[in-house]
């Protein structure tokens, strides 16, 4: 009998355990292709040691950077000149490299851009010139 009685609050105990030992799942981090993909517009572009600001709506640069699978991507460059856009390069099947808060994007290994915090550093060498050029996108 004394068992009886105490049973619905053990079964009550149980729940409340049982219950306070679940916790919520975390949100999966989004994948390096959905942290980068989006349009940038430039906003700064650097000749040899001297750095430009590009106007407000990305001066005459911007870049399209859409998911392949969640470690590609593909770079559509544009030329735009008042309210029109002109495809100038494509390039498919870039892949990403996450390194530590940022992110690679490589072309066949050699690294063409680096992510970080929702902006594209692009910076290369002029083969002609041996003169440092780089520039800056932002979404």
């Amino acid at each position: 009998m004394k068992n009886t009685r105490f049973a619905p609050f053990y079964v009550l105990l149980l729940c409340m355990l049982s219950l306070s030992a679940c916790q919520k799942d975390k949100e999966a981090a989004p994948s390096p292709a959905d942290q980068v993909a989006g349009t940038y517009n430039g906003f700064e572009y650097s000749l040899g040691n001297s750095t430009y600001p590009l106007p407000e709506n990305g001066g005459n640069l911007r870049w399209v950077v859409e998911k392949q699978t969640e470690t590609t991507v593909r770079i559509t460059q544009y030329s735009v000149s008042g309210n029109v856009a002109t495809a100038d390069a494509m390039i498919e099947a870039i892949q990403l490299e996450t390194s530590g808060n940022q992110i690679l994007l490589l072309n066949s290994g050699q690294q063409l851009a680096l992510y970080d915090k929702g902006v594209l550093s692009m910076s290369y060498t002029d083969p002609d010139t041996n003169e440092f050029i780089a520039v800056k996108l932002k979404k």
